[in-house]
């Protein structure tokens, strides 16, 4: 039987420093660690689990309450980072996409990119389909 952990969190450190807030994880040493960590530790500590893989999505707030213009190319720049950590670690680690909500067609386009397509299934599909109703009603003049 395989064992999948299911949207685990990590945090990307330019997409962090946008937070204004400063939750619990922000003054642990240690939890701030295996929120950044992609790689080693946390490959380790999923084998000591038994766990065979790791949908990972980013911790609150990620992108959504950044303005449009900053949260585009930084949620473009952070699912870069986040493909080139999964390519790593090829059937271990899987990921959902940080999207720029303030901007919806933005957030669609990212949604739909390859890169993130091959990322996560439903949850971008989820996601992309409400983007894309939110798009057709923002777009189509009301009659």
């Amino acid at each position: 039987m395989k064992i999948i952990a299911l949207e685990e969190h990590y945090w990307d450190d330019e997409v962090a420093t946008h937070f204004k807030e400063r939750g619990p994880e922000m003054r642990n040493p240690e939890m701030l660690q295996r929120l950044r960590d992609l790689d080693t530790l946390r490959i380790k500590e999923m084998d000591e689990a038994g766990i065979d893989l790791q949908i990972v999505s980013h911790g609150a707030p990620a992108t959504q309450r950044i303005d449009a213009e900053t949260a585009v190319p930084l949620a473009k720049r952070a699912n870069d980072r986040l493909f080139e950590s999964i390519k790593k670690h090829p059937g271990r680690l899987k990921g959902f996409a940080v999207l720029p909500t303030a901007n919806p067609k933005a957030a669609a386009d990212e949604a739909m990119s390859p890169r993130n397509a091959r990322k996560a299934g439903t949850r971008v599909r989820y996601d992309v389909s409400f983007f894309q109703r939110t798009i057709r009603r923002t777009l189509t003049p009301h009659t």
